[in-house]
């Protein structure tokens, strides 16, 4: 986490503050999202906006500190990968300019955007361990404005998807209390949705569903199937899996209306199963469908390895009876069957 750091600290004391850092960035990030919708319903009378450097930064960041006084307008696509917060623990905020303002700082117009060069870091820990592109001054996970989409829900998968940086038992403990929140869970579900249905703007091939749980990661650890992260995905070819004609006609695919639910069920199972599976470790969570009397069940493989990395890819999902979760495969490790 660039930009802040902790020194001759224990173990303890980092984690604490790692913690600490990961919830104040999230908290931020929450926060941009709703002062991005305000700052658009005003464009029109104030349509340019001012980078600013907050100097409660204890160790600012050059590239952040080189565009404080930056003004664009609200529509330049620089803003798409800059708009803060651009990494852990960043202070930085946006302002809204009208002519007045404009004229008050010697500017007859917005300055020119800067030039974005990138840089390709290596990302994740164990078997999640990847490297991406990201813009100079951005840490992983950041190039994106907050609340350009859903608000909560953006916010929220910003946090599960930059969580590949961050120890698996540090992110899940950090985004859990956020899946808690009843916003922050049902805008995340409503991003799924449209995601699911490919609409504008939802095309890419790999979405984030939620994050294993801190007991999940902790179980795992102790099997010695340690995860490498703790974000959840799902890909479109799983999707085209778990709907396919085949798994309708024999009636173990999921009904539409549980299918959009794939982000509570993962937030809020009623039980969590560890799966002996010939592929990898998998993890079971079990629901109670809306309308169907049998079990509903996501299976989420865990360390899968995909193009860009390793992840916890959400593999198949369907109704299933009761006794088939009792058997010697599976051991329980969160929640009840009861």
């Amino acid at each position: 986490m660039s930009g802040c750091r902790a020194r001759g600290a224990t173990a303890r004391q980092r984690r604490d503050w790692r913690s600490r850092v990961i919830w104040q960035t999230n908290r931020r990030t929450s926060y941009a999202a709703g002062r991005y919708a305000q700052m658009k319903a005003v464009a029109e009378d104030r349509p340019f906006w001012r980078y600013r450097h907050s100097p409660a930064s204890e160790e600012p960041r050059h590239d952040h500190l080189a565009w404080d006084g930056l003004v664009l307008r609200h529509d330049d696509p620089w803003w798409s990968t800059h708009l803060p917060p651009n990494g852990w623990g960043c202070k930085c905020y946006v302002e809204t300019l009208d002519a007045d303002d404009m004229e008050r700082l010697g500017k007859e117009g917005p300055d020119a955007a800067p030039a974005t060069r990138t840089r390709r870091v290596t990302v994740g820990r164990g078997a999640a361990r990847r490297t991406v592109e990201v813009p100079e001054g951005i840490d992983p996970g950041f190039a994106y404005a907050p609340g350009a989409r859903s608000q909560a829900g953006e916010a929220a998968r910003h946090a599960i998807e930059a969580s590949i940086t961050q120890a698996p038992s540090i992110a899940a403990a950090a985004i859990a209390p956020m899946l808690a929140r009843p916003r922050m869970l049902r805008d995340l579900g409503e991003q799924w949705r449209r995601w699911r249905r490919r609409e504008p703007g939802y095309g890419a091939d790999r979405i984030a569903l939620g994050a294993l749980s801190p007991q999940a990661v902790e179980a795992l650890g102790k099997r010695g199937d340690t995860p490498g992260t703790a974000t959840v995905t799902i890909d479109r070819r799983a999707l085209g899996h778990m709907t396919r004609d085949a798994k309708r006609a024999r009636a173990s695919a999921l009904a539409d209306d549980d299918l959009d639910r794939l982000p509570e069920i993962i937030a809020r199972p009623k039980a969590v199963l560890f799966e002996e599976a010939r592929k990898g470790p998998t993890l079971l969570y079990v629901f109670d469908p809306l309308e169907d009397t049998r079990r509903g069940k996501i299976a989420v493989r865990v360390n899968f390895a995909t193009a860009k990395g390793k992840t916890n890819a959400v593999r198949t999902a369907g109704y299933v009876k009761e006794r088939d979760l009792r058997d010697q495969r599976h051991t329980l490790i969160e929640g009840s069957l009861e």
